[in-house]
């Protein structure tokens, strides 16, 4: 972990330990994985069983099923709006709309 922290300090780079966790990945058998204790300076990593890494929901079991969840109130939103501006609005106008609600999530 030193030799980490030196690399970022000499490359001139913070590390926001209040907004940095750790994942231990495990397959769904293994209901309790192994969590090593992580310091990095004086403050320690705190660990989570999921987070949200570029738009995308990642589980420490590797399941799916918070991603789906995610996915299907996006596309129900969208659903709706489409099922109910079809007749009012142009094709155009409604695809402009349904591309600004799913950029939002």
């Amino acid at each position: 972990m030193q030799q980490l922290e030196f690399w970022f300090c000499k490359n001139h780079l913070i590390v926001n330990t209040d907004k940095t966790c750790a994942i231990s990945f495990h397959s769904h058998q293994n209901r309790y994985p192994s969590r090593s204790h992580i310091m990095f300076g004086n403050n320690e990593i705190t660990h989570s069983l999921e987070l949200k890494f570029l738009g995308l929901f990642i589980m420490e079991n590797l399941a799916w099923h918070v991603q789906i969840h995610s996915l299907h109130a996006s596309f129900s939103k969208i659903y709706y709006m489409i099922k109910s501006l079809r007749y009012i609005m142009g094709t155009q106008m409604i695809w402009s709309c349904t591309l600004h609600i799913f950029n939002q999530n």
